[in-house]
């Protein structure tokens, strides 16, 4: 898999279950790196957000806990999909 390559983006705070899901990625044959936000403000941050991020690509799939920390609702992370 070259470097660019679409990015799987998992949205996790549990270190636990962002290895099982990484796991289960890898078992499951795919190839694309995965990179991981802890918590609903990191992964607002790597879609839309901060300057060292800001020439990255939206990832080609999301994996989304339904309950982050320091996110109002799940719906936040979608808002700026919405046109």
């Amino acid at each position: 898999m070259n470097a660019d390559s679409p990015t799987v983006l998992l949205v996790e705070d549990n270190p636990d279950d962002a290895e099982l899901t990484t796991r289960a990625l890898e078992r499951a044959n795919v190839k694309n790196p995965v990179d991981v936000a802890r918590d609903g403000q990191e992964a607002v941050d790597c879609l839309f957000g901060t300057v060292e991020q800001a020439a990255q690509p939206v990832p080609a799939l999301i994996v989304l806990d339904l309950k982050l920390p320091r996110l109002r609702d799940r719906y936040s992370i979608t808002e700026g999909f919405m046109v």
